[in-house]
């Protein structure tokens, strides 16, 4: 590969990794609030404390399924991602699980549960 190929590909390769940020993520780039990272192929992620402290809260402060599958799927993860995600949050994955799947189990084992025991609690439902 030359040169020009080369700055090609890898041109390409930030341009699509930047057309899946959203705005806000794109703006802490800028800021340097964020960073970028490289994971070489089979890299375990671990999300970082002040970002698992953050998807925390927001869940936390969701109260609806929905909203909460809707924030999730926001976040743009892989699977691989999202596993150390629902690990780190404390909720239980299979490795045979989708996307789909490790996505619900954390609602559920957030959200979900939560909203659950208000509506026992509060015989709401």
């Amino acid at each position: 590969m030359d040169n020009y190929d080369f700055s090609r590909t890898a041109l390409k390769i930030l341009h699509d990794t930047f057309r899946g940020l959203t705005r806000d993520q794109l703006d802490q780039l800028v800021d340097g609030r964020a960073k970028l990272a490289f994971l070489p192929p089979g890299a375990k992620v671990q999300v970082p404390a002040a970002s698992l402290d953050a998807v925390r809260d927001r869940l936390a402060a969701i109260e609806d399924r929905q909203e909460a599958e809707r924030y999730v799927t926001g976040l743009k993860l892989k699977k691989d991602d999202l596993v150390a995600l629902a690990r780190q949050l404390g909720v239980v994955v299979r490795s045979k699980d989708r996307v789909a799947d490790v996505t619900r189990n954390i609602v559920e084992g957030t959200v979900g549960v939560r909203v659950d025991h208000n509506a026992i609690r509060d015989s709401s439902w």
